[in-house]
């Protein structure tokens, strides 16, 4: 892996964050910022998008990034900038995800204008605003830069001989909800991810934050659990500018079951697992679902236009 070499010289001094810059990233006060809940119908038009996220260089991103007006003119971006130049020079995109990593405003705006593709949280209008945005040519002056960024880094790690390493085991976040999130997801719920999400692989990292919620809403630890190869998520180790956050970066897109919903720990808040899913798992489960009396005859046609193609 490229980033393990004097590329990234930095990591090896011990960063931290603040107690609550580290909030900030490992847990959200808002569910629907990151997920947006699915049935088997939106699984086909997913894999779809994916399959067709357009070709989009290093260049391509940073000079959208450089060039955007709402990032200039902040000191938080000096060091991403560094980054950001050094993935354009080298062709490296280890250095994109390095710039991520960076405790800056980039990751923050970044990441609220994934979730607001779809601010009514309906996954057609979400899935709709990300392909039309990304299937123009991307030197259309209506393409957003996250759009470049997200479109980058997924190619990215579902290329052939990557650099970019996915992780398998189990990684941790916490969020505060809400009784009526609660009865939303339930076991067996599908959900995709809107957001790149930090999470961490030190369990106590992340319940460090699932505590003392405002008024009416509940804390809980979000369990993600990637117990096969896939390229849902990046393995920060040896990228990123904290190493000792043990961070594992859940990728937009990213489809999850909810598989358990805990409501006993004593330690007061709430644990809700979620198991990831490949494309071929998901293609296959759709398959299933396809001939059950309850599916709908557009999922089956859709599902029989993916496979034709």
């Amino acid at each position: 892996m490229g980033c393990s070499s004097s590329l990234f010289v930095s990591h090896k001094l011990n960063r931290s964050r603040s107690f609550n810059l580290l909030k900030n990233r490992y847990n959200s006060d808002s569910i629907q910022n990151e997920f947006i809940l699915t049935g088997w119908t939106g699984i086909v038009p997913r894999i779809e998008l994916v399959k067709r996220l357009p070709d989009c260089t290093i260049k391509d991103a940073v000079d959208k990034i450089k060039a955007t007006d709402e990032l200039q003119n902040d000191k938080s971006m000096d060091k991403v900038y560094i980054g950001l130049e050094r993935a354009q020079s080298e062709s490296d995109i280890t250095h994109l995800v390095y710039a991520y990593t960076i405790e800056s405003n980039f990751y923050r705006i970044l990441n609220r204008k994934l979730s607001n593709l779809s601010v009514s949280n309906n996954l057609t209008e979400y899935l709709t605003a990300m392909f039309i945005k990304t299937n123009k040519n991307h030197n259309d002056k209506t393409v957003d830069w996250p759009l470049y960024f997200t479109s980058i880094i997924l190619k990215g790690v579902n290329s052939v001989g990557s650099p970019l390493k996915c992780f398998c085991g189990r990684t941790y976040r916490g969020l505060t909800i809400t009784q009526h999130d609660l009865a939303l997801y339930k076991v067996n719920s599908l959900i995709i991810q809107k957001t790149f999400s930090s999470s961490s692989k030190l369990r106590s990292m992340a319940e460090a934050f699932a505590q003392q919620p405002e008024f009416g809403r509940m804390p809980a630890l979000f369990i993600f659990i990637m117990d096969v190869t896939n390229t849902l998520c990046i393995d920060l180790a040896g990228i990123s500018e904290y190493p000792n956050e043990e961070e594992v970066l859940i990728l937009p897109l990213s489809i999850f079951m909810v598989t358990k919903i805990d409501q006993t720990k004593p330690n007061g808040y709430i644990e809700i697992e979620l198991k990831a899913f490949t494309s071929e798992e998901l293609l296959e489960s759709t398959i299933s679902q396809m001939f059950s009396m309850t599916t709908p005859i557009n999922l089956i046609e859709s599902t029989a236009n993916y496979l034709d193609h």
